[in-house]
């Protein structure tokens, strides 16, 4: 099994390994839209089927840009970028002052973290 650290960054959404929700979410806009054109727009009287199929065809095309944009950003911090860029190892660190510093700004003084004495 490879460790953590081991991991390459993924870059963006579209980077692999992709998780199950991604790809199920892929396939579940595909089944809409075939499930649309088999299935809706034949039963619709033929002025609605026309103007209905244009709209569902603009907010399917609306999804599919913005879900590429959202996925295709590099939302890595700043200073974690510049910290693994310093690395030159291009993996994901277990360890050091910038994971720290970002364990302590999600979690709190409340919780420790490792080689830190309780206040």
């Amino acid at each position: 099994m490879v460790s953590p650290s081991e991991v390459p960054r993924r870059r963006n959404g579209l980077t692999p390994p992709y998780s199950a929700p991604q790809i199920v979410s892929w396939l579940f806009l595909a089944a809409t839209i075939i499930h649309f054109v088999l299935f809706i727009t034949p039963i619709l009287p033929f002025e609605a089927a026309i103007a209905v199929t244009i709209f569902f065809f603009l907010v399917v095309a609306c999804v599919f840009h913005y879900g590429m944009r959202a996925i295709a950003v590099d939302s890595m911090d700043i200073y974690l970028k510049k910290t693994l860029a310093e690395d030159r190892d291009g993996v994901i660190k277990t360890e050091g002052k910038v994971l720290d510093h970002c364990y302590k700004a999600y979690n709190g003084d409340a919780v420790t973290i490792k080689n830190e004495q309780p206040p």
